[in-house]
């Protein structure tokens, strides 16, 4: 019997769960990819399984500061 107090899984990678609406037929898809990081935005391709339309998804991302010091 398992201790129901003891975490379910342990996983050495993170896990992204990410729901998308197709835009062109409107169905809800699941996406567990993460983003790319590409000039300041975060971009992620995402292909329809029920009509094969292929879209990208972007996100603008916060700005930030690099290491000031070595």
């Amino acid at each position: 019997m398992t201790d129901p107090r003891q975490p379910k899984g342990n996983h050495t990678w993170d896990i992204f769960i990410q729901y998308h609406r197709c835009p062109k037929c409107g169905t809800i898809l699941e996406s567990r990819f993460d983003y790319e990081k590409h000039r300041g935005e975060k971009h992620k391709d995402v292909e329809c399984i029920q009509c094969g339309n292929r879209f990208t998804v972007t996100k603008k991302t916060k700005p930030t500061f690099g290491p000031l010091w070595g």
